[in-house]
C-alpha cells in the first residue's frame, strides 16, 4: 500500500525547481520530438520526476500506467507534469524508451544533472516516482506506489490528499456491505451456476 507522503526540505538545503533542474548550459527540458521547453513553464505545476531506464524490465511495465495517468491528468488540465530523468547507458537507448513518452526530460547528454537528480532524491532503485511541487519541494517521494495504488485519484499527491484517501479507505472499509462489495456501475447481478442473473 501507498505510504503516506513526507513533506520534507529536498537535501535540507534552499533548493528551488529552477536549481534542481537547470544546468549553466541549458535552461530547458527536451520534448521527445526535440522541442525545448522553458524550465519556467513548470510554475504552478505538480512535477513528477520520473527515474527510469529502457533496460529496466518493471520500468517498461510502469511506464505504460504512468502515461495513462498523465494523459487523464493532462486532458483534465489540473497542472500536472513528468520530467523523465534517464537512466540509460547510452542515447539510442533514452531516444528509444522517451519515444514511447508524452512528458519532458532532462536531455541525456546532461548526465551532471541527472546525476545530481539521484543524489538529491536519494534514488537507489528505478522506477522512481518523486512528485515535487513547483517551489521544488518534495510532496510524495512513493509516486511509483500511489500511481499503482490510486491513480489520478492521488492528483495532487500531497500528504493532504493521501490522509483524505487513507480516511476514505477506513470510512469504506467500516461501512462494508454485500452489495458495496458486489455491485460496480457496469453490473448490479450475480450469475449462479447455471448460468442465471
Amino acid at each position: 500500500m501507498a505510504e503516506i507522503a513526507k513533506e520534507v526540505n529536498v537535501a535540507g538545503d534552499a533548493r528551488d525547481l529552477h536549481s534542481l533542474l537547470f544546468s549553466p548550459t541549458r535552461d530547458f527540458l527536451i520534448r521527445n520530438n526535440g522541442e525545448q521547453v522553458k524550465i519556467d513553464s513548470l510554475k504552478g505545476k505538480k512535477i513528477g520526476l520520473y527515474f527510469s531506464a529502457e533496460w529496466c524490465g518493471p520500468c517498461q511495465r510502469f511506464t505504460p500506467e504512468l502515461v495513462e495517468i498523465y494523459n487523464e491528468l493532462s486532458s483534465s488540465k489540473v497542472g500536472f507534469e513528468v520530467v523523465f530523468v534517464s537512466g540509460d547507458e547510452d542515447e539510442e537507448s533514452f531516444k528509444d524508451y522517451f519515444s514511447k513518452m508524452p512528458w519532458l526530460a532532462v536531455p541525456f547528454t546532461d548526465s551532471e544533472t541527472r546525476d545530481r537528480l539521484d543524489e538529491v532524491f536519494k534514488v537507489r532503485g528505478i522506477p522512481n516516482l518523486v512528485m515535487i511541487d513547483d517551489e521544488g519541494k518534495l510532496v510524495n517521494e512513493n509516486g511509483v506506489g500511489v500511481i499503482r495504488s490510486y491513480g489520478a485519484d492521488a492528483y495532487p499527491f500531497t500528504p493532504e490528499k493521501m490522509e483524505e484517501i487513507k480516511k476514505e479507505e477506513e470510512r469504506a472499509r467500516r461501512e462494508q456491505s454485500l452489495k458495496s462489495v458486489l455491485v460496480t456501475p457496469f453490473r448490479d447481478f450475480v450469475i449462479t451456476p447455471d448460468g442465471k442473473k
